[in-house]
């Protein structure tokens, strides 16, 4: 697949336990404070994220995802610093968005602590969708949600470059 269309910058990392941590880098071109908005506010979350979703943006608050036929799932809020960092637990992954000013607009970088090996390039393919849906949303207002699971094209594409020796 050409990497051409791929407008984050995603790699693969191991933590100190061995687990895959995966790291998305996209910018965009709106402030923090709307990006923020976008990542915590209901109706915002819900339409770029292929679920309804729910994150009481407070430590110790709730982060709840309720995917269609499915129950909820909920995870715990450990760190939020409006508009610069969101830190919350969920499936069993730890999810790290930090947001940064940078020239005409800012910087995103979400880091996924992956419990699961086999399913990285399955969860990058993922949220590569989504943060492309996220920068519709921004630029448009509104965006059609995308359906998950992603293309098996996109994940055949994650599962390469994460089989790379350089990756």
């Amino acid at each position: 697949m050409d990497p051409a269309p791929f407008r984050t910058d995603v790699s693969l990392h191991r933590n100190g336990t061995g687990h895959p941590t995966l790291r998305f880098e996209r910018r965009y071109r709106h402030s923090k404070e709307q990006v923020w908005r976008a990542l915590t506010e209901e109706a915002e979350l819900a339409a770029w994220f292929p679920c309804a979703a729910r994150i009481e943006a407070t430590p110790g608050g709730t982060a709840t995802f309720t995917f269609p036929g499915a129950p909820p799932q909920t995870g715990e809020v450990l760190v939020a610093e409006p508009p610069r960092a969101l830190v919350f637990t969920w499936h069993g992954e730890t999810l790290r968005w930090r947001l940064a000013d940078v020239p005409g607009g800012c910087l995103l970088r979400l880091d996924i602590e992956n419990q699961d090996p086999a399913h990285a390039a399955q969860s990058a393919a993922g949220y590569d969708l989504c943060l492309g849906q996220l920068a519709t949303l921004l630029a448009a207002g509104s965006v059609r949600r995308v359906e998950m699971p992603p293309p098996q094209e996109v994940v055949q594409h994650y599962a390469e470059a994460f089989s790379a020796p350089d990756a």
